[in-house]
């Protein structure tokens, strides 16, 4: 089921920009990497989405170092990615979840990106519970 998802969102971001698609791709790394580490299901996850972005191995271990290394790198990310928040914020959760759980450093990640990309709590609340209840299934 994951996979059918992972190809789906593969095909969403063939629409949207490259600069788009990395800065994605960055926030998914801070999101990840919020508890200080990145597991290898997370890393998966990120490897998917990096290949279906078009984003090379390289480039992506210096992303996931970059968000270990600095807690404050999320906060540079949103430059293009206030044209689809919602849909941003369905890929962030679902980086998250790739390890079958959100921990509570990550919440307060996604929390800190769902308010600069100016999505209201409710709308925050309920997209976390829709993707850990399609984790689940």
């Amino acid at each position: 089921m994951q996979f059918e998802r992972m190809k789906k969102k593969g095909r969403e971001t063939a629409m949207m920009t490259n600069l788009q698609k990395v800065e994605i791709l960055r926030a998914s790394c801070c999101v990840a990497s919020a508890d200080g580490e990145t597991t290898p299901d997370e890393r998966a996850r990120l490897k998917s989405l990096a290949d279906a972005m078009g984003v090379g191995d390289a480039s992506l271990q210096a992303m996931i170092d970059r968000a270990t290394r600095d807690p404050e790198f999320y906060k540079t990310q949103f430059g293009m990615l206030r044209d689809e928040p919602l849909k941003t914020l369905d890929i962030l959760i679902e980086s998250a979840l790739a390890n079958g759980q959100i921990k509570p450093s990550e919440l307060e990640v996604l929390k800190k990106l769902a308010d600069r990309l100016s999505i209201s709590d409710s709308d925050f609340r309920e997209r976390i519970a829709n993707q850990a209840r399609s984790a689940s299934e």
